[in-house]
Order: structure tokens, then C-alpha cells, then sequence
């Protein structure tokens, strides 16, 4: 069974953005086991063990191949850009973001409140962290001190940002209420655990793979 957290407020908190490019490959991030916490987004600050789900290893492992990223915005679905990769803990690849960040848009009708990001896998990961800006720089790099780190909690719908199992579609979902003045550049990364081999100690540590993935939302 899922461990959630007390539900913090989606706002704004301490720190500020660094090297920009640096918060689409963050592995680290701050909030209580499962829940959802909301910050401004920088490569400093504090950092606290981040929400994992707590599921049977078979169902929180990596896939072998990195999953592909769906947004759904019906009648339609929009493909987010892959701009950061880290399979290596499965003898993958390893994809660094470019100097130079083009973003796909994805149009949101005018009664949408909620959008849906389809991961494409059933694993679960053991993160999912959403990074918001209102605004880039002329080579595409989001602002600095604008942006906010929302930690995304687990199978909780109460939550502003949650993810879970689509049984139905076998695959998982993140679900993220949209606010009314909303940042519209957007930074998904999800994370997910791969074993460690037993030594016979016990205390053998899991690897992770990780994946970051951008979409531009525009409204008329």
C-alpha cells in the first residue's frame, strides 16, 4: 500500500533557480514520502528522502528500454520532447540536455482543468517531479528564480499532481490540475528503481534510471 504524507500547498518556497539546465536532469528533490510539495525550483537547497511508493519490488522496477511520454489533450495527444536521459544503471544510454531547447506546444481548450501525461509503461516509478516556468530565455533555457518543483504524490487524488496505474490502459498515469494563472513551460521528470544484485550484506542500495521530458502549454 502507498505511504502519502500531509498534503502541503502548491506555492512557492525558498531557493532560487542555479544552472538552469541542471533542474532537467535533478535527481534530488524535497517533500515527505508520497506527497506533494511545492517549491521554487533551483539546484540548491535542502534535500529530504522523496515520496516512493511503497510496492512490491517487481512492480517499481525500470523497464529495460526508457519509456516513451503521451500527453493527453483530448480529442487529441501531444508528444513531449525527451530532453534528458540516464538509463546507465540498465546498461543504457545517457542523453545530457543541448544547449538549445525547443519546446512542442500542446493547445489546451478553454474548459480544460486538468491535464494527463501517459508514461507508457506499467512500472511505477519511484519519483515523478514537475518543474514550472512562465517564461524562456532566447536559446530556450527557462528563466532563472521563476520556476517551481512540484514533488508529485502517489496514487492520491486529493493531491494537485498525483500519479497512478491506468489498469484499464496497463500503463501509468500523471494527472496535474491545472491552476488559473498556470506557468505554461513545463519539465517532467520521472524516475524509476533498479535492483541491486544481493551481496549477502543487506545492505545493498537500488540504482535508478531517470527521464526528463518538456511541453509548452498554450492557451487562446
Amino acid at each position: 500500500m502507498p505511504v502519502t504524507g500531509p498534503r502541503p500547498e502548491r506555492g512557492h518556497g525558498a531557493g532560487v533557480v542555479g544552472a538552469v539546465l541542471l533542474v532537467l536532469t535533478l535527481t534530488a528533490c524535497s517533500g515527505s514520502p508520497g506527497g506533494t510539495v511545492s517549491r521554487n525550483a533551483g539546484a540548491g537547497g535542502s534535500t529530504a528522502r522523496p515520496g516512493v511508493p511503497f510496492l512490491p519490488e517487481e512492480r517499481m522496477s525500470a523497464p529495460l528500454r526508457p519509456p516513451t511520454a503521451t500527453l493527453v489533450v483530448p480529442p487529441t495527444s501531444v508528444t513531449p520532447r525527451r530532453v534528458a536521459l540516464d538509463w546507465s544503471a540498465r546498461g543504457g544510454a545517457v542523453e545530457r540536455p543541448p544547449q538549445r531547447v525547443d519546446w512542442p506546444v500542446a493547445s489546451l481548450p478553454h474548459d480544460i482543468s486538468a491535464v494527463v501525461l501517459d508514461f507508457g509503461t506499467e512500472q511505477i516509478p519511484s519519483r515523478v517531479v514537475l518543474y514550472e516556468y512562465p517564461g524562456v530565455s532566447g536559446n530556450g533555457v527557462p528563466e532563472e528564480g521563476t520556476g517551481r518543483e512540484t514533488l508529485c504524490a502517489y496514487d492520491a487524488p486529493e493531491n494537485p499532481c498525483f500519479y497512478a496505474p491506468d489498469r484499464e490502459r496497463r500503463t501509468v498515469r500523471l494527472h496535474v490540475l491545472l491552476e488559473p494563472h498556470y506557468r505554461p513551460y513545463w519539465v517532467i521528470q520521472a524516475a524509476w528503481l533498479v535492483p541491486s544484485p544481493p551481496s549477502g550484506s543487506g545492505t545493498e542500495v537500488p540504482g535508478e534510471n531517470s527521464i526528463s521530458w518538456l511541453i509548452r502549454f498554450n492557451r487562446p
